[in-house]
């Protein structure tokens, strides 16, 4: 048939609100998925996902006596092209979901390991004093953590 000889795009989009939870007093994560799909035959198709991610958070925060709240919110881009076999129409959806839900969970361990990992070792640093020496350690370590799960996601 005509299956797959035109090219297209689709848009996934996803929200996902927070519930409140010990410190966490409010937060949400909206994830924008568009998919460009090129025929390239009758049974292959390019296809290119690009991804965006913004991340909104309201928490306690509190050291000793001290307390406040804290705000954090941002957003991620990442693109990926992928190659994939096509058989019908099913088969663009199968192949869609799959780099879609590769590319939100690969995001969401980014935005954990680096985003709130900074985050806390920076509001940390703000309370410590005369930890310059510790602080330099752990971020050594934080630096070779991130090195190595760099190797992972490359392989």
């Amino acid at each position: 048939g005509t299956c797959g000889r035109s090219s297209f795009a689709a848009c996934v989009l996803v929200k996902k609100d927070a519930e409140e939870k010990k410190k966490l007093e409010a937060g949400n994560w909206d994830a924008i998925h568009v998919v460009e799909v090129r025929p390239l035959g009758p049974k292959r198709a390019a296809y290119k996902l690009t991804t965006t991610i913004m991340l909104r958070i309201k928490t306690g925060h509190a050291v000793g006596v001290h307390e406040g709240e804290m705000n954090l919110s941002g957003s991620l881009t990442r693109q990926k092209e992928e190659e994939l076999a096509v058989g019908d129409v099913a088969s663009h959806v199968a192949n869609m979901g799959r780099m879609v839900e590769e590319m939100e969970n690969r995001m969401r361990d980014t935005l954990q390991s680096i985003y709130f990992g900074k985050t806390k070792s920076v509001v940390n640093g703000l309370y410590q004093s005369g930890g310059a020496e510790a602080n330099k350690k752990k971020d050594m370590l934080a630096q070779a953590l991130m090195a190595e799960m760099g190797k992972r996601n490359a392989d």
